[in-house]
């Protein structure tokens, strides 16, 4: 895996996909080296979570140590247990709403045509789509654009909206979109400031 950073900016570029020195293919900026794939996220205990369960089984340490009844020594081992059952992982943060693995029930209509709008690196609003589209797009700022149509869980299939390099505007399409509702994960830098609009149409 190279280590030689993208292009020389002022400040260095934050976390995202750029396109590489040498190769010239798109891949993951970390902040200091390169990397294939975007990085998953770690799983982490909630804090909250993590104090109950330490002060749970201190109290039965105590009451174990005391002489403590066999039916409260069990009803709080089985309090510890449910505890460390509580799913832990963390979800992408989302700007209206976090993505669920895997393509969903539609939860709405699909509409005729649909339009995203957004400023820098975000996730968009879930909308539902099916079939084929024209993808009408728009970039407002000096900055790298990447765009990914997904619908829950990171896939390789996931259709690439639009790229851009700076200021431009442009017309794709994507093609079988299976019923799902799906959202834009926009990957942008490395300037503060890089609005973007898109516009998505079925194709009969």
């Amino acid at each position: 895996m190279s280590s030689i950073p993208p292009p020389p900016h002022n400040p260095v570029p934050p976390p995202g996909w750029y396109f590489h020195p040498e190769s010239g293919a798109k891949k993951w900026w970390t902040g200091s080296h390169w990397l294939d794939a975007r990085p998953k996220n770690p799983k982490t205990v909630p804090l909250a979570v993590f104090i109950v369960v330490t002060v749970v089984a201190f109290v039965v340490g105590i009451m174990a140590g005391s002489g403590g009844s066999s039916s409260e020594l069990a009803a709080a081992k089985s309090r510890i247990s449910q505890l460390e059952a509580q799913p832990t992982a963390n979800a992408p943060q989302n700007v209206s709403g976090t993505p669920t693995a895997g393509p969903t029930a539609l939860s709405t209509p699909i509409p005729a045509a649909v339009t995203l709008s957004g400023d820098g690196q975000m996730t968009s609003k879930k909308v539902a789509l099916k079939g084929d589209y024209s993808v009408s797009w728009k970039t407002l700022g000096s900055c790298y654009y990447s765009a990914t149509l997904k619908s829950g869980a990171d896939s390789l299939s996931d259709p690439e909206a639009f790229t851009a390099n700076h200021e431009a505007s442009g017309t794709n399409n994507v093609y079988g979109l299976k019923a799902a509702d799906y959202y834009l994960d926009v990957i942008t830098g490395p300037t503060p400031s890089c609005g973007w609009t898109v516009t998505m149409t079925p194709v009969p």
